[in-house]
């Protein structure tokens, strides 16, 4: 994969420790599993709209 972009947040650290005992649980580092986090988010509003475009054309 080529990283050259970045993406930065600013998190509590009440939610890093969090997403940081979440990775450490799945084995992953921590830049892996919040890319895995995001993707999954994104997948989900994908689905949202596709369905909101469905009850769009039945009205």
């Amino acid at each position: 994969m080529n990283m050259d972009a970045a993406i930065c947040f600013k998190l509590e650290s009440e939610l890093k420790d969090f997403l940081e005992d979440m990775a450490d649980s799945k084995d992953m580092d921590l830049s892996k599993y919040c890319r895995y986090v995001i993707g999954i988010g994104l997948d989900e509003i994908y689905k949202r709209n596709l369905k909101i475009r469905e009850l769009e054309i039945q009205l």
